[in-house]
């Protein structure tokens, strides 16, 4: 009986074949991706729009802005829901932003970084609660990002920068934009802010709302250092020219910061601070405006 030869060609497919199953099992147990390693290049507004939504624009991506994005004709822009990669702008700018219902980007969960970019008159109004330019609700990290121009207009948890701020950190960010909260919880930076560290950062723009309006954030909680306010902030209750609220009954701290932005409200009002709880400490922190 005749007796086969192995065929060479096909032990070589085989051989690939296998190697390339045991690296997508690899993949898939050890939870990297394409998306995890790979960065995937933003050159236009459509290509923004499809992050979260696209299985090929995964929430853990890794994105770099690759030029800068003039959005003043896009129409009303829809925030991207979720985002836990990480977003470089890569020191460009968005122009043009407009929504009816918030900012760039909507939830940034924890291990989420945004950094390096500038959002330009942008043009928010909602009726919406949790609000702000770049962010809604923020859980991760921004560095060195800048709001610069336009205005911004919610319900409560308005801010020129993120809505809510819980646990993550910013900085090296600024604001420069009028903000507006038709029932509370206004600020330049943040509306509320629940934890976190926050540094080197500030916000110049006016600041209107109900209670707990500040030029920096209505509420705060946590570590804030080298921050300051300019613009100056109206309400009724718990307004300051930093903090409408500070500290919430939780230890925070305060250190060589300043506002000196005009305040007026009905009471609890303050140039820095509007009303503060036990707990809290300022150092090298002081006040020009009232």
């Amino acid at each position: 009986m005749e007796s086969r030869r192995p065929n060479k060609k096909r032990l070589a497919g085989l051989a690939i074949l296998q190697a390339g199953l045991i690296l997508v099992l690899f993949q898939l147990f050890s939870g990297t991706t394409k998306a995890d390693s790979q960065v995937i290049e933003i050159h236009s507004a459509e290509d923004l729009a499809k992050i979260w939504k696209d299985w090929a624009y995964p929430d853990n991506g890794h994105y770099k802005l690759m030029q800068d994005i003039d959005m003043s004709g896009y129409g009303n822009w829809e925030p991207i829901y979720l985002f836990s990669g990480t977003f470089d702008g890569n020191n460009k700018t968005i122009t043009g932003l407009t929504s009816q219902t918030g900012g760039l980007f909507g939830l940034v969960n924890t291990g989420g970084i945004i950094r390096n970019l500038t959002l330009e008159n942008v043009n928010i109004q909602s009726n919406s609660i949790f609000i702000g330019s770049l962010v809604g609700s923020n859980y991760g990290s921004i560095e060195n990002v800048k709001v610069i121009g336009g205005s911004i207009i919610g319900d409560s948890g308005v801010g020129g920068l993120v809505g809510v701020h819980d646990g993550g950190t910013i900085t090296g960010s600024e604001t420069s934009i009028v903000v507006k909260a038709a029932d509370s919880f206004a600020g330049g930076m943040a509306g509320d802010i629940r934890s976190g560290t926050i540094s080197r950062s500030s916000t110049s723009g006016t600041v209107e709302g109900g209670s707990n309006a500040g030029g920096f954030a209505g509420n705060a909680v946590g570590t804030f250092e080298e921050i300051f306010a300019t613009g100056d902030v109206t309400g009724t209750s718990d307004i300051g020219g930093l903090f409408g609220g500070f500290g919430n009954w939780s230890p925070s701290l305060l250190s060589d910061s300043y506002a000196s932005g005009d305040v007026s409200g009905d009471e609890d009002i303050g140039g820095l601070i509007g009303s503060a709880s036990n707990g809290i400490t300022v150092q090298r922190s002081y006040a020009l405006g009232m």
